[in-house]
């Protein structure tokens, strides 16, 4: 079964991350899926780990427009 991160791995995307009464973009290109976390590198070049519980949608980067999916938990 594939999963939802899938279709993302390797593109430019923004991830939108639940941070409680924080919702944070998080723009990067995702790396890695792994059993409970995703790693997105960062601008700057920094690699970064997000548990999957913490994420609410991936959108893709585009110049015009974006395309968003949100996730179940």
């Amino acid at each position: 079964m594939n999963s939802a991160f899938e279709y993302w791995l390797g593109e430019q995307v923004v991830v939108q991350v639940d941070l409680g009464q924080i919702k944070l973009p998080v723009r990067g290109s995702l790396l890695e899926e792994r059993a409970d976390t995703i790693m997105i590198r960062i601008s700057d070049g920094t690699e970064v780990e997000i548990y999957k519980a913490m994420v609410l949608a991936v959108e893709e980067v585009k110049a015009e427009a974006s395309t968003s999916h949100r996730l179940s938990a």
